[in-house]
């Protein structure tokens, strides 16, 4: 005998629940069917028991149904945090069916995630932190265009010229490009 339930009564019991109850009767079904096996009833007695609830189930269920038409609530009545903890309970007992692809799925998100962290931590600094400088909100570069689109870098005619004449520029600095073993000098 298998350690699983009978698979023809499962399929059957498939076939015969209404939609609503199915998912969660046959998990608490056969978590009591392996419950049974865990806790030394021998596994005779396990099949046994489960064949007896498998076939008494459609019955009493629809005894319930009739004399009680709300005795088994369809998920959308019940509240949310319900629904999450019903749904929370099938997730689980699915992943506990196959501990194989649960190790893939959670060494996939912790990759997954940690790949994430360590390229923000990078990116961060660089793309979203604000400059280091009072008002760097307000920092603008400025360039010229050839007549043929290219940027090239400002002369420092046109900087003085761009210092004296803006009106809408608080201050203005200029940044040469070092040449080898040189230090950068910075003109205000």
């Amino acid at each position: 005998m298998s350690r699983k339930p009978p698979r023809v009564v499962s399929r059957l019991l498939e076939r015969i629940l209404p939609d609503r109850i199915r998912e969660e009767f046959l998990g608490d079904l056969e978590e009591s069917f392996r419950a049974r096996i865990e806790s030394g009833a021998g596994l005779f007695a396990a099949h046994c028991w489960y064949l007896r609830e498998a076939f008494a189930a459609p019955l009493t269920l629809r005894t319930l149904e009739a004399t009680i038409p709300d005795a088994i609530p369809p998920h959308h009545a019940d509240g949310p945090m319900t629904n999450l903890l019903i749904d929370l309970r099938f997730a689980l007992r699915m992943l506990a069916r196959q501990p194989g692809f649960t190790a893939v799925v959670a060494i996939t998100l912790a990759l997954g995630i940690g790949a994430t962290t360590a390229i923000f931590s990078a990116v961060y600094p660089i793309l979203f932190a604000p400059l280091p400088y009072p008002g760097a909100d307000r920092m603008v570069m400025v360039w010229e265009r050839g007549r043929d689109g290219t940027e090239s870098n400002v002369g420092y005619s046109t900087f003085t010229d761009l210092s004296e004449r803006s009106r809408s520029l608080a201050s203005s600095a200029v940044k040469s490009r070092p040449s080898a073993g040189a230090t950068p000098r910075v003109r205000k």
